[in-house]
């Protein structure tokens, strides 16, 4: 099968669960989009009785318009032929200001032109009642008019023409206002309707939705064992964080009866049903981690990946300064073998995360150069292509972020989460709102709206097409975080995972030697003012371990416990390839072999001397730096290594005032200012302390590599000036021939051959 072909296959096979998963998903939305399709209908079916239920309301207003003409008309005609009584002009009313005629056309005059909202403060001056009312009392005053007799002389006629004229401009003023309103009602009758109409369409619709319950159940990483088959060689870095919860659906509608475009929102609360799910998995390989404002988030996702991918295949590095690793608790029921995942502590100040970050950048350059080397794009492309030698996955967790970070450690932080994905590290980032230099994670607020970019599928729609009398639907998402197991249930996935634990021995990466090493590891940029050398490689990632020598911190190297002359054969491979004066003093003992892979570093600049006494050799180099300090000469760095000091003689003579100790002790202290740094290996810590007069051993910036008490093929790596321990490999047995194609190579890339 061809690579691509292979690639493709098994890129298949590693996102069966997330296909899975995203299947269950769009099976919901699926299932979600015909129910509300299903409601809208309805809708549409409730529009086509819109124009006979107007036309019923038109037919009402118009015949009690009718009415109120007859009736105004008949009381106009009784009273004006029998008391001699003027119709609608012939009179002001107090309420209108005019003759109710005048007033009338008034308000025909603004129907005419639109003026709806005059007319509306115009009628809210005055009284309100019913049609039904004012019609019985119209009436009333019909018959009284028409029927009431009329005495022929004196105060008895005078008083009943008063009366009834009362009566009669009463009924004529309030049929004047019936018919303004039955006029505006014709006009504004039908608006009130429609838009009460889309009101209980609206209520109905989300009536109808919250009757449907998800069918996306919450996830729950203990709830995965049978999520992927225990024997699959790998697995993509893809995790459960939580869910994407249908919070709003809006829409526009189609007006009706020549009315404007109905808008609609429909918002559903964390209190309520939830309407839609759609489970949302991370793919770290595309992500590089995420930021959220949830410490349960980081949890959810932490625990499933950890039950997802197999053990010993996940390493996870905390900082938590402000709760001083109490967030990352909920691992630590893993007992003794947890530690294979999140290391012996927590980092909890700025040192150490800025040990942790160097750590984690080393990691990605190796692991690029070493793993990816242009052939992969992942990390686990890699791990499928060579399962046997399977990288495992790391994440960065930063609690309170940005807590406990400069400008300086924050931009290394972003420069990470962008590149560190290839070499399989992922940053998860728990911040209280979204970090503007981690733009590149997704942001997963609790109960807010995530911002994050996927390919077509892996989220849910934001729109759904027209429906019926629907424009396209707007559809808006809340992020909700799976809820972390607790209790018993957190203790039985805890199980899951330490047994698979203790069932798989420890990564144990074996010990390389220079033979495997990329000679660009070893060449540094900038040799006057740093020098990287290897001490190894980490026991449980493999990765390349280096002492960074400066000017100023972590300035001398001290190989203890172990003459380990294969690592100290690496450090002063790496000096000679950078060009470093470097002076070898050697007291072990006649060693063919090492002397044969010092041969070929002799011949590009590195001196060797055998020596028996450290007088004259400390001496020389004890002036030189004198020199250095008084002069202020920014000289090139030089190297004086002690090879085997525990086996030097001293020889004070009684009239000597200054010791070798104490040249020595002075050596250390003045040395790395100027540029003149000592590595010495002894057989112990004790026996190269012995060399120097009492002192504070870390005052001169050792780093320490000592054998381990309990594994004589590992070493202890210790950086005093971090208060940093690592278990390491020293390096493995090399040929002559392997010094000689590094320095080949590095002198061919450099122009020097």
């Amino acid at each position: 099968m061809p690579h691509s072909q292979h690639t493709t296959a098994s890129s298949l096979e590693g996102d069966l669960v997330w296909c899975r998963q995203m299947q269950v998903s769009q099976d919901e939305f699926r299932s979600f989009a015909t129910h509300l399709s299903a409601a809208a209908d309805k809708v549409k079916e409730a529009s086509s009785h819109i124009d006979n239920e107007l036309a019923v309301i038109d037919w009402c207003i118009t015949q009690n318009i009718d009415r109120a003409h007859t009736l105004i008309s008949q009381i106009s005609s009784y009273a004006a032929e029998r008391f001699d009584i003027g119709g609608t002009a012939s009179f002001i009313a107090p309420d209108f200001g005019a003759t109710p005629q005048a007033w009338l056309q008034k308000i025909c005059y603004w129907l005419d032109n639109g003026a709806y909202e005059d007319i509306s403060q115009e009628l809210s001056r005055l009284p309100v009642e019913e049609f039904a009312q004012w019609e019985l009392r119209a009436v009333s005053v019909l018959e009284e008019v028409g029927t009431c007799t009329i005495p022929i002389f004196g105060s008895a006629r005078r008083t009943l023409v008063t009366h009834i004229q009362t009566r009669v401009y009463e009924a004529l003023i309030s049929g004047c206002a019936q018919l303004a309103r039955l006029y505006y009602a014709r006009v504004n009758e039908p608006h009130l309707h429609i838009a009460s109409w889309h009101q209980r369409m609206d209520h109905e619709l989300r009536s109808t939705l919250l009757e449907r319950q998800s069918q996306v159940p919450e996830c729950d990483p203990s709830g995965h064992a049978d999520a992927h088959a225990k024997n699959a060689p790998h697995y993509h870095p893809i995790a459960s964080v939580g869910s994407l919860t249908l919070s709003t659906i809006s829409g526009q509608r189609t007006g009706l009866h020549g009315e404007p475009d109905h808008q609609w929102n429909l918002t559903f609360n964390a209190t309520e049903p939830r309407v839609c799910n759609w489970g949302l998995f991370l793919n770290f390989d595309h992500t590089g981690g995420f930021a959220t404002t949830d410490v349960e988030t980081v949890q959810f996702a932490v625990l499933d990946l950890l039950h997802r991918i197999p053990a010993g295949r996940v390493i996870v590095d905390a900082f938590d300064p402000e709760q001083l690793g109490d967030s990352l608790s909920f691992l630590f029921g893993l007992g003794p073998e947890g530690e294979r995942i999140y290391g012996d502590t927590v980092r909890t100040n700025t040192k150490h995360l800025e040990q942790l970050l160097t750590q984690v950048e080393q990691h990605i350059a190796v692991v690029t150069q070493r793993c990816l080397q242009g052939q992969h794009h992942t990390i686990t492309e890699y791990n499928k292509a060579a399962p046997e030698a399977a990288e495992p996955y790391r994440l960065l967790l930063l609690f309170d972020f940005p807590s406990g970070l400069n400008e300086e450690l924050t931009r290394r932080v972003s420069r990470i989460a962008a590149v560190g994905r290839r070499a399989g590290v992922f940053v998860i980032v728990v911040s209280a709102q979204r970090p503007e230099l981690l733009e590149t994670l997704p942001w997963l607020p609790r109960n807010g709206t995530p911002v994050y970019s996927a390919p077509e599928g892996e989220l849910p729609p934001h729109t759904m097409d027209s429906m019926g009398l629907e424009h396209d639907v707007l559809l808006e998402w809340t992020f909700r975080p799976g809820t972390a197991p607790t209790g018993q249930q957190l203790e039985v996935l805890l199980r899951g995972i330490r047994t698979q634990l203790q069932d798989s021995p420890p990564a144990d990466h074996a010990p390389v030697s220079l033979a495997d090493i990329d000679a660009a590891r070893l060449v540094t940029a900038d040799t006057h003012h740093q020098v990287a050398l290897p001490v190894g490689t980490a026991v449980q990632t493999g990765v390349p371990l280096f002492a960074e020598v400066t000017r100023s911190i972590a300035a001398n190297i001290v190989v203890a416990g172990v003459d380990n002359l294969h690592t100290l054969t690496a450090m002063l491979t790496s000096l000679v390839l950078n060009k470093v004066d470097t002076h070898l003093i050697n007291f072990i003992s006649a060693n063919a072999q090492w002397e044969q892979l010092l041969e070929p570093l002799e011949e590009h600049g590195l001196t060797v001397q055998r020596a028996i006494t450290l007088d004259s050799t400390v001496e020389s180099f004890l002036k030189e730096a004198r020199a250095r300090a008084v002069e202020g000469r920014d000289a090139a760095p030089q190297f004086l290594v002690l090879a085997g000091v525990h086996r030097a003689k001293r020889l004070d003579p009684a009239n000597r005032a200054t010791t070798v100790s104490d040249m020595l002790h002075e050596l250390l202290a003045i040395g790395p200012a100027v540029g003149v740094h000592t590595i010495m290996t002894a057989d112990g810590l004790a026996s190269a302390q012995s060399r120097v007069q009492e002192c504070d051993w870390h005052e001169f910036g050792l780093q320490v590599l000592e054998a381990s008490r309990t594994n004589d093929n590992q070493l202890l790596f210790e950086d005093h000036i971090h208060a940093f321990t690592q278990q390491v490999h020293g390096f493995a047995p090399s040929e002559p021939a392997d010094i000689e194609r590094l320095i080949n190579t590095v002198m061919i890339h450099s122009g020097r051959k």
